[in-house]
């Protein structure tokens, strides 16, 4: 071998090695910002106008190649490729979460619910949050609250929430380890552009090593939902169904998380007062969220609330909302949803009281009780 020969090999095994840091950091299964297209001005509508007469394959084709020429680095042409299956998608940002992260994505070639939102670099990854199989018919309707709604508004049909905001779905950590990703839906009386009759919350839950243990519906709200649709998630109510869950995740970690209680709706002099309503039994597991619907009348001046703070060790109150019965009736009253955070084992009682304010040293109209147990 000549001394040329031996100086070329050496320098492509250099070379060889300074890359191989950067492959191993955009690989292909791997999203981050590097995946992030920034379109120039114009490249999306020179592509729309490029490929939009194509069809199924020939219009991927001809999208991955349109971005390609527009700039497009191969990072972000592989995420496009592996979301191939739901339509023409460039990830247009990224936030990274901890095991799995969060990809914000936009359909080049839809005129309505253009974005949209994926969890990537878990098992499997990526995900779109809106594939219909994560929130089914079949989960919606074994939800009793989702029933009463589905009664009212026969056409009734789900649609994607916030896709846009940078703080949302929430992402939090699991006490058994791993994260949950909290997404919000959109329930409306038939159509997209139709009104919104409720929405409904899906936890997507994730080991710590980043595998998909399944989606799981935690609870529906009826009424409009809250317009800025905070990352905090505060206003879902209902039942919990689970789907996609391996076995050992089966009956036991489901938990009926609506207890209501019913309160009159009647003038302030018609409430009883010191009525003790009947104890409840509420039985969860740690990590799940419990949501007691108290039925009141805010029209007489009458609200319930805590009689006292609930254990910290025990419970984080997540939010204290309510919805209308009957939006536009004066009177008609509304439903109150408390909403806890079960952090860890043990047994706690929450106590509310049916008050007016302003009135010191009167006894509540009516109290109601909750022995909560965590297993």
């Amino acid at each position: 071998m000549t001394p040329l020969n031996r100086f070329a090999l050496v320098v492509s095994a250099l070379a060889l090695s300074a890359c191989a840091p950067l492959f191993a950091q955009t690989a292909p299964d791997k999203v981050s910002d590097l995946s992030v297209w920034h379109a120039p001005k114009g490249a999306l509508d020179a592509i729309r106008k490029q490929c939009g007469a194509g069809n199924g394959a020939d219009i991927q084709s001809c999208f991955i190649a349109a971005m390609k020429q527009q700039g497009a680095p191969n990072t972000a042409l592989a995420f496009a490729q592996s979301m191939a299956g739901r339509g023409q998608i460039y990830l247009r940002a990224f936030r990274k979460t901890g095991a799995v992260s969060i990809g914000y994505f936009e359909y080049v070639f839809r005129a309505n619910e253009t974005e949209g939102v994926a969890i990537v670099n878990g098992d499997p990854s990526p995900i779109d949050v809106d594939d219909p199989q994560y929130l089914t018919g079949d989960m919606l309707a074994a939800n009793a609250l989702y029933q009463q709604l589905a009664g009212k508004h026969p056409n009734i049909s789900s649609w994607p929430g916030d896709r846009t905001s940078p703080d949302l779905p929430e992402v939090r950590a699991r006490n058994s380890g791993g994260e949950q990703v909290l997404v919000r839906y959109l329930l409306k009386d038939g159509c997209h552009a139709c009104a919104n009759v409720g929405s409904a919350r899906v936890a997507f839950n994730f080991s710590a090593s980043g595998k998909f243990e399944g989606a799981r519906l935690m609870n529906v709200i009826p009424g409009t939902p809250p317009s800025s649709d905070q990352p905090t998630e505060q206003t879902p109510a209902g039942t919990t169904t689970t789907r996609n869950v391996p076995p050992i995740q089966a009956s036991a970690h489901i938990v009926n998380a609506s207890y209501s209680t019913g309160t009159s709706a009647a003038s302030p002099q018609n409430a009883n007062a010191n009525e003790t309503l009947a104890p409840q039994e509420i039985h969860a597991n740690a990590g799940q969220d419990i949501t007691i619907t108290l039925e009141g009348n805010r029209s007489t001046g009458y609200s319930w609330q805590l009689a006292a703070k609930p254990d910290s060790k025990l419970l984080k109150k997540v939010s204290e909302t309510f919805t209308w019965k009957n939006p536009g009736v004066p009177g008609a009253g509304e439903n109150n949803l408390f909403i806890f955070h079960c952090k860890a084992k043990g047994s706690t009682t929450l106590t509310f009281n049916y008050v007016r304010p302003w009135e010191k040293n009167v006894p509540p109209a009516k109290t109601a009780t909750y022995h909560i147990t965590i297993d």
